[in-house]
């Protein structure tokens, strides 16, 4: 499993939020003017490979990189944001 992912590095990735409809079904993607992208298509792109790595190998450090990081940078804006805004023009 480690030789495939290393195989697949660089990563090509492709993302989207919406859906499109591709012979009927609803999918997640993206058109452009070669064709229709379907992110959850691997032939098409390696975001499924990507996700699974993340998720099934590297769940754990992503959560504590997560909370240790990114949430710890937004709670100390919003305290900042709040100590300023009681402070109040002098």
């Amino acid at each position: 499993a480690a030789q495939l992912i290393r195989d697949l590095l660089p990563f090509a990735v492709v993302g989207s939020e919406r859906n499109v409809v591709v012979d009927g079904k609803a999918v997640r993607g993206r058109r452009t003017r070669w064709g229709m992208i379907n992110v959850e298509n691997e032939a098409h792109c390696e975001f499924v490979a990507l996700r699974n790595f993340l998720t099934r190998t590297h769940l754990q450090e992503l959560i504590e990189n997560t909370a240790s990081v990114h949430y710890e940078t937004f709670r100390t804006k919003q305290l900042l944001a709040l100590k300023e805004a009681s402070a109040g023009p002098k």
